[in-house]
């Protein structure tokens, strides 16, 4: 004799319950698949986003590039030093106009 709980049969519209069960795995799938359409498409914008954002960045630093090189054009420009002497100084071949004072 097998022992164990005997299952109770109770009287249901069985054919309503599968079907109402098989429409809600229809519409979860469903939005699986959407949710999974979404995912994909965000995946993309974020990589097109990475590689705006890069190409943004290197043009922002080409600006500041080229800011610096003007300021720095404009600067010897208004300089009363000769080129030579700007490159010399640049250079770090620098003549020390001040006397260098020694210790006693």
């Amino acid at each position: 004799m097998a022992r164990g709980r005997k299952t109770k049969v109770v009287e249901k519209n069985y054919d309503e319950l599968i079907q109402k069960n098989s429409n809600q795995i229809e519409v979860l799938t469903a939005g699986i698949a959407k949710s999974k359409e979404k995912i994909s498409e965000l995946k993309k914008d974020n990589k097109k986003l990475e590689k705006e954002k890069a190409a943004y960045e290197e043009h922002k630093a080409e600006i500041e590039r080229q800011e610096k090189l003007e300021e720095i054009a404009q600067l010897v420009a208004s300089s009363d030093k000769s080129l030579d002497e700007i490159k010399s100084f640049l250079e770090g071949n620098v003549a020390e106009d001040t006397e260098e004072v020694t210790e006693e």
